[in-house]
């Protein structure tokens, strides 16, 4: 038996390897069939991998605020129809590539709303990427001049959602604004921003 434990260790597969620990030390899985001890080990493995890639989406999104739906209070006044906000996290517009525009005034919780749908949508296993628009424009233009754009472009290509927090809060120069129009174009169609304005 050793062996085998050892292979389960050598493949990576710990919440199978700590469930049938769990069954071998407690006799009240003895009595339970080979196929449900299998399906109760196997739903162990499933839900720890499940989890290391909700952790990974949330490491990657690099979140401003780690927030969830419950803890939106609908009740202060912003102008926020919960119906409206519930359907966003849904994630629908994300299926359809069309961007999401929170504009209001400063103190408002544009960015805790944005977020909230970040979290809430990385739970649903979508990928997301939050990034202050002054420094996506930092990013674009240091890949640039050290080569490294095409890789960086790969990069932010690869998130269902771009989260762009601050949007045009300060006027952008001409050489700048040209830089995020190519980044949007590149997203028209492919993928969706969210602009917290």
């Amino acid at each position: 038996m050793q062996q085998t434990l050892e292979q389960l260790k050598d493949m990576n597969l710990t919440g199978l390897l700590e469930a049938w620990q769990e069954q071998q030390a407690q006799p009240t899985y003895h009595d339970l069939s080979f196929n449900e001890r299998l399906a109760l080990l196997v739903e162990r493995e499933y839900l720890r991998r499940q989890q290391q890639r909700l952790q990974r989406r949330l490491k990657q999104a690099k979140l401003f605020v780690g927030a969830a739906i419950a803890d939106v209070d609908f009740d202060v006044p912003r102008g926020l129809k919960k119906a409206q906000f519930l359907e966003w996290a849904q994630g629908q517009w994300l299926a359809d590539h069309l961007n999401l525009v929170l504009l209001g005034p400063t103190g408002t919780g544009k960015t805790f709303l944005s977020c909230v749908l970040a979290d809430h949508l990385c739970k649903q296993g979508r990928t997301v990427r939050y990034l202050k628009t002054a420094d996506l424009v930092v990013k674009l233009k240091l890949a640039k001049a050290d080569g490294s754009f095409p890789r960086l472009r790969k990069r932010l290509a690869g998130f269902e959602l771009i989260i762009l927090d601050e949007w045009l809060r300060d006027p952008l120069p001409k050489a700048d604004a040209r830089e995020i129009l190519d980044f949007l174009d590149d997203r028209y169609r492919r993928s969706s921003c969210l602009f917290a304005t």
